[in-house]
């Protein structure tokens, strides 16, 4: 049995950092959570090939989370002159869209954007909760709390049964505890670092060290990887997570794998 794993693509949140691009994930090389703008490059340099990339999860559509998605798009274009079976999973409220402006971004110059190519990509929409079954995975989803519509993501091994998590960028809100509840590892975003988050000082939906150690002794994941935050802060939250809870934590570090 083959042991699932997360790759990390990048961690940074939305300043890029050197050797670090935005927030964006594989799991088993064949899923893409989120598309950092070097994605394809990223891939390519890891030795896979982004045509087996046939999944995008975007846990919301801010432009440091989809800006590779035209590149990912491109590539498929050039590769194959299809998108099938290509499938774009993420918000109901802003996918749809986002997909759009990235297709008409690469057939700006062409007559029809439609006649180039066999198929499009399918576009699965998911408003709070969702499941979408693949052959060695489910993705289950639950809203995020963040300043645009947005998802968190389970994926469960069907071999295993043991699953890894992804916040995206969220606060926190009642029902994550329980959808996070025992995962195997969870990457979880820390922008504010070691800040006290309020509904007055937060009112773009992020955490930080001392809300995401809050929800990891309720859901009490097996392994805690911090992710999306500047150099700044990134120190701060692992301290503060190191010290209130008693499971490894660690940064999700671009190029490692982690298995779950």
């Amino acid at each position: 049995m083959k042991t699932p794993y997360v790759r990390v693509i990048g961690s940074s949140d939305w300043l890029q950092e050197p050797g670090d691009d935005h927030s964006c994930y594989t799991v088993n090389d064949r899923v893409l959570v989120d598309a950092c703008p070097s994605v394809v490059q990223q891939l390519l340099t890891r030795g896979i090939d982004p045509v087996n990339i046939k999944t995008v999860c975007f846990t919301h559509m801010h432009c440091d989370h989809y800006m590779g998605l035209a590149p990912l798009l491109f590539y498929w274009r050039v590769r194959l002159g299809s998108y099938a079976p290509f499938t774009i999973i993420g918000p109901k409220a802003t996918i749809r869209a986002a997909v759009d402006r990235a297709l008409n971004y690469i057939y700006h110059d062409s007559e029809s954007i439609w006649d180039e190519v066999d198929a499009l990509p399918t576009i699965i929409e998911i408003e709070d909760e969702g499941c979408v079954e693949l052959e060695d995975l489910v993705i289950t989803s639950a809203a995020s709390n963040h300043a645009v519509p947005g998802l968190c993501y389970r994926f469960t091994d069907k071999a295993s049964g043991h699953a890894a998590c992804f916040s995206g960028d969220t606060w926190k809100t009642d029902k994550l505890p329980a959808f996070f509840k025992d995962a195997d590892l969870l990457l979880h975003e820390c922008s504010c670092g070691a800040g006290v988050m309020t509904e007055e000082n937060n009112p773009g939906g992020h955490s930080s060290g001392h809300d995401v150690a809050a929800l990891c002794h309720i859901a009490k994941p097996k392994r805690l990887l911090l992710t999306h935050a500047g150099m700044n802060n990134r120190l701060p939250a692992m301290v503060i997570c190191k010290n209130e809870l008693d499971i490894p934590v660690d940064w999700a570090i671009p190029s490692r794998v982690y298995e779950f």
